[in-house]
């Protein structure tokens, strides 16, 4: 029995890289894989409670090197909470010995 297991992972419209990983069975024992890949967890948060912000459009203030006025910016959040992989693929493996 043996197991092949893969990774595909889209740059742009033109270019895509797969990575394929075999796992091959021990002599006696049992082999136990693991295929961990490294996350990015972004979110945007409010500065002062460190809440994430719902996803929506907010009307804000905009800061433009500490003049007193206030523009009234409209800030649009189509995400405020996204996990995606970094692209970091590390496998593992073990063999324990038959009981």
């Amino acid at each position: 029995m043996s197991a092949t297991f893969s990774k595909s992972v889209t740059v742009s419209s033109q270019t895509s890289t797969t990575t394929e990983y075999s796992v091959d069975p021990p002599a006696a024992g049992t082999r136990v894989w693991m295929l961990w890949d490294l996350m990015y967890d972004l979110s945007v948060v409010d500065q002062y409670t460190g809440t994430v912000i719902p996803a929506g459009t907010y009307r804000g203030d905009v800061d433009f090197a500490g003049d007193k006025h206030y523009s009234g910016a409209y800030l649009n959040y189509p995400w405020t909470h996204l996990v995606i992989s970094s692209g970091n693929l590390v496998s593992q493996d073990k063999v324990f010995p038959a009981a």
